[in-house]
C-alpha cells in the first residue's frame, strides 16, 4: 500500500487480525506492535493500536518519525497467538496535511482549484511577448525607461554628444586663467597660505581662557556662585526687613522698644535682694548671713570669755550670732550660728 511520507499526523494503517492458537478466537485487546523502517531493525512501535470488535481487525497509527522513510513494516502480536503484519510503501511527495487554502495547506482559487488561473492571468502577456518584453503590458517601455533615467526622448548617444569636448589639460588651463573664479578665490585666500593660522588660533584660545577664568573668579564670589537663583528670595527678605524697620519707627522708634523691655526699679531691687539673700552662698551660708557673723565676731559684744563657751552678739547687742566652744588653750573646738 502507498502511504504519505513523513506526515505530520499519520493516519491509522490496517494490519490484520490476531488469532488465539488454542481455539481460533480473534483478539480485540492486549496486543503489542513492533516496527521496522527501511530495514533498520525491529523495535517497539511508538503509536497506538486500535481494535474493531465486530470484524476483529487491528489498526496501528504510526508516529511521524516512523513514516520518514521508504518502507515501513508493521507487526502485531500476542502470546500464544498467530500475529499479523503489513508492509507500507511511502510516497516520495507528501501532500500538505492542513486544509486547502489554510496555513500549511495547498493554495486554491475561489473557484475551488489551485491558484494557477490567477497566475496565468498575471503572466499570459509574457507568452505572447517573449521576443520583446518592453512592449508587454505592465512592463517598462522604452519611453518609460528614458524618462526614468532622465534621457527624455533622446538616446544616450545624443546626450553624450552635448558634453564638452575639452580634454583635461584644456579644462586645467581654463581654471587657472586670470579672471577665472578659481583665480579670484586664490587672490582672496592666498594670504592664508603664509599666515600662521593655527598659531593665531592658539593665541586667541589662550586669551579667551584667561579672560573667562577672570570672569568666573568674579562670578564665583557672588551669592549662589553667580547663579543668581536666590535674587528673588533675597529681594523678598530685604523688602520684609524694610517693612519691619518702618513699623518700628512708626511705633516710636527702636530705642523706645528697647526701653520698654527693661525691668522696673522694683524688679531690679528684688533681683539684687535675691542675689544677696539667696543665690550667692559662702560655705553654704548666704552673703547677708556671712556679713552678720563677721560683724558679730569683729565688733560685737562678747560674753563668756575664759569660761569655755564664748558668745558674740550682733550689732543690735541682743542677738547671739556666733557661739564658740573654746578649750583651755583658747582653741575653738565648736561653732554654732543663729538661723538666718
Amino acid at each position: 500500500m502507498s502511504y504519505p511520507r513523513n506526515a505530520g499526523t499519520p493516519k491509522a494503517v490496517t494490519v490484520g487480525s490476531v488469532i488465539l492458537i488454542a481455539d481460533g478466537t480473534v483478539q480485540t485487546s492486549g496486543c503489542s506492535v513492533r516496527v521496522d523502517l527501511d530495514g533498520g531493525g525491529w523495535g517497539a512501535g511508538g503509536g497506538p493500536l486500535a481494535y474493531d470488535a465486530t470484524s476483529g481487525v487491528v489498526t496501528y497509527a504510526p508516529i511521524q518519525a516512523e513514516t520518514n522513510g521508504d518502507v515501513l513494516m508493521i507487526a502485531v502480536y500476542k502470546a500464544s497467538c498467530i500475529g499479523c503484519s503489513v508492509t507500507v510503501l511511502m510516497d516520495h511527495i507528501a501532500l500538505p496535511q492542513a486544509a486547502p487554502d489554510a496555513a500549511g495547506g495547498l493554495p486554491i482559487s475561489d473557484a475551488g482549484g489551485l491558484d494557477l488561473d490567477a497566475i496565468l492571468a498575471d503572466t499570459n502577456e509574457l507568452q505572447t511577448n517573449q521576443g520583446n518584453w518592453l512592449t508587454a503590458t505592465g512592463f517598462l517601455t522604452q519611453a518609460n525607461i528614458r524618462t526614468a533615467v532622465g534621457l527624455a526622448s533622446a538616446n544616450l548617444d545624443t546626450q553624450l554628444g552635448t558634453l564638452s569636448t575639452h580634454d583635461a589639460a584644456a579644462v586645467k588651463t581654463a581654471i587657472e586663467a586670470a579672471g577665472s573664479s578659481i583665480a579670484l578665490i586664490l587672490a582672496d585666500t592666498g594670504e592664508l597660505q603664509t599666515d600662521d593660522i593655527p598659531g593665531t588660533l592658539v593665541t586667541i584660545a589662550g586669551y579667551l581662557d584667561t579672560e573667562i577664568a577672570a570672569i568666573k573668579g568674579v562670578t564665583d564670589a557672588l551669592p549662589d556662585a553667580g547663579a543668581l537663583t536666590t535674587i528673588a528670595a533675597d529681594a523678598a527678605r530685604l523688602t520684609a526687613a524694610r517693612a519691619g524697620a518702618l513699623t518700628d519707627l512708626i511705633d516710636g522708634g527702636r530705642l523706645d522698644l528697647i526701653l520698654d523691655a527693661l525691668p522696673t526699679t522694683a524688679e531690679v531691687n528684688a533681683e539684687v535682694l535675691d542675689v544677696l539673700a539667696t543665690d550667692t552662698l559662702i560655705d553654704g551660708k548666704t552673703l547677708v548671713a556671712t556679713l552678720r557673723y563677721l560683724a558679730a565676731g569683729l565688733v560685737g559684744e562678747l560674753s563668756g570669755a575664759g569660761t569655755g563657751e564664748e558668745t558674740a552678739l550682733g550689732l543690735d547687742g541682743v542677738t547671739a550670732r556666733v557661739v564658740a566652744t573654746v578649750d583651755e588653750d583658747g582653741n575653738r573646738t565648736g561653732m554654732s550660728y543663729d538661723p538666718e
